[in-house]
């Protein structure tokens, strides 16, 4: 009788744990929440991952933003633009939703790739600007040079070879 309440005990406990995972995803920090959904190096690997956690839907908006900013990231690995692009404007909602500016011009930068990629030249200059404008208020040297190389394939891909050159320049010299 004594083992059989013990091991009713450890259930309870280990189902109580087991509904609380996602709280302790909750927990973990931008850097290590993005380890943990986008550390696959085989996108519909990563996919399933992601979905699995949007079909459990008990996150924070910001970390649901996260989760879909790497679903249009694994999305686009695998050259599906258009659905790339709904995950993508979905986080950037989000993140404007808590006006985090880093990570809405990393949105932006990431519809740009995917409106390079579909050819809409004019929709991908003008995210890619937003993103540069914004990395350039922040200060973050980092991700103006990732979006500087942005704008110079998209330069590069329209055959504006000096215009292209002189963004990879500019790049250089930050």
């Amino acid at each position: 009788m004594k083992k059989l309440l013990f091991i009713l005990i450890l259930t309870i406990l280990f189902l109580l744990n087991s509904c609380n995972k996602d709280n302790d995803l909750e927990k973990l920090s931008d850097s290590e929440f993005i380890t943990l959904i986008a550390n696959n190096k085989k996108p519909i690997k990563g996919l399933l991952k992601i979905d699995s956690l949007i079909d459990n839907n008990t996150f924070s908006k910001h970390k649901l933003a996260l989760i879909y900013y790497h679903k249009a990231s694994y999305l686009i690995v695998l050259r599906k633009h258009a659905k790339s692009i709904a995950y993508a404007n979905k986080s950037l909602s989000l993140f404007k939703e808590e006006a985090n500016e880093l990570y809405i011009g990393q949105a932006n930068r990431l519809l740009a790739i995917d409106n390079i990629n579909l050819n809409n030249e004019r929709e991908a200059l003008k995210q890619i600007n937003i993103a540069l404008d914004i990395f350039k208020k922040l200060d973050n040297k980092r991700e103006e040079v990732v979006a500087l190389d942005v704008l110079a394939r998209l330069y590069y891909i329209n055959k504006y070879y000096d215009k292209a050159l002189d963004i990879l320049k500019r790049s250089l010299k930050i």
